[in-house]
């Protein structure tokens, strides 16, 4: 399967599927973006997620773990709205959501029974150009930087970085606001655009289509390494992971478990095969597998319980949260919402 694999999807799938990619890259004011879990009885147990690294994970989990001997028939399938999650999500019947690690945050903090059960990516966030001469952040001078998602965590994030690099706003550099990722695509393919903050895969898919069109689109930095430079921290934001619903964990404490166990197991494997990882995910995620294979090694997948990384999510949070205060519900989010599974 190739770039040209992509075409027949319909714009509105288009838009929908790039949509997604920005869902962990972005909380969506109001929504509740994420793959979500519908828990009916284990021997029915169907997984969802977005066409994001995670998911990638996830597919390999449903195929080729112990967690069919929790759950015969487990499947995975990708959800097609934000809609749909939020009817899953207020309505009771998703369980368990990967969700941006602040809006988890959120959720629990408007007093929704849920809790975070893990991160499985620490980054997916990428500064795109046009111009190969722009390689680090300094070199934004004098540009303007398309964004996905105003006041959203890529916006926070970036703002943060910058006024930590000594830059201005309006002064040194100009941004300007789009819906969605697939928006910033078009505006790097077309040349309308020269820089444009991309998450992972349509950064990689901006510079495969680059390439089939003779536009060239490089990866000028690593807004995860900017935020290590900025934070004195290590290079990597806990961006997205899985929260739970306090009844599932009251109720099948094993299925919880193995889940995790699972998604360790499975985002390692995803890592070190990411060839394979490609063509296995191919069909559930309506991407072509070189898309996929080469965005792996630039989703940061990892996958680490939510308690041992409590202290890199409390920081983070408190970032946003300086310029944001809603973007965690207003407060720090209590100690159990922190799961040492």
């Amino acid at each position: 399967m190739s770039i040209s694999d992509m075409k027949p999807l319909s714009r509105r799938d288009l838009l929908a599927r790039m949509g997604a990619f920005g869902l962990l890259g972005g909380a969506m004011a109001g929504g509740l973006p994420g793959w979500a879990l519908a828990a009916g009885s284990a021997d029915d147990l169907v997984i969802w997620g977005p066409p994001v690294g995670p998911s990638i994970a996830l597919a390999h989990l449903v195929e080729n773990s112990e967690i069919q001997n929790f759950a015969p028939g487990a499947t995975f399938k990708t959800w097609r709205t934000p809609d749909q999650l939020r009817a899953g999500m207020t309505s009771g019947k998703m369980k368990i959501s990967v969700v941006p690690s602040y809006t988890g945050a959120n959720l629990y903090n408007r007093g929704l029974p849920l809790r975070m059960l893990n991160i499985m990516t620490f980054g997916l966030l990428y500064m795109m150009s046009r111009d190969e001469s722009v390689t680090s952040l300094d070199k934004i001078a004098g540009h303007t930087v398309v964004m996905p998602f105003k006041n959203d965590m890529p916006d926070l994030v970036f703002k943060h970085i910058t006024q930590k690099a000594g830059l201005v706003q309006g002064r040194d550099f100009k941004i300007q606001y789009v819906s969605t990722p697939l928006e910033a695509v078009q505006f790097l393919l077309t040349k309308r655009a020269t820089l444009a903050i991309i998450p992972e895969p349509a950064a990689t898919a901006a510079q495969l289509k680059g390439l089939k069109n003779a536009v060239g689109v490089s990866r000028a930095f690593s807004l995860q390494d900017e935020w290590g430079k900025a934070t004195g921290r290590p290079p990597r934001i806990p961006q997205a992971g899985a929260l739970v619903h306090e009844d599932l964990l009251e109720h099948k404490p094993d299925l919880v478990k193995a889940i995790q166990t699972g998604s360790m197991a499975s985002t390692e494997w995803v890592n070190n095969n990411p060839a394979s990882a490609g063509r296995l995910a191919q069909d559930y995620l309506g991407l072509g597998a070189p898309v996929i294979e080469k965005s792996i090694p630039y989703s940061n997948l990892e996958t680490k319980s939510a308690a041992d990384t409590r202290e890199e999510l409390e920081f983070f949070f408190s970032i946003l949260a300086e310029q944001s205060p809603a973007i965690i519900g207003g407060k720090m989010p209590e100690q159990r919402f922190y799961l040492a599974v």
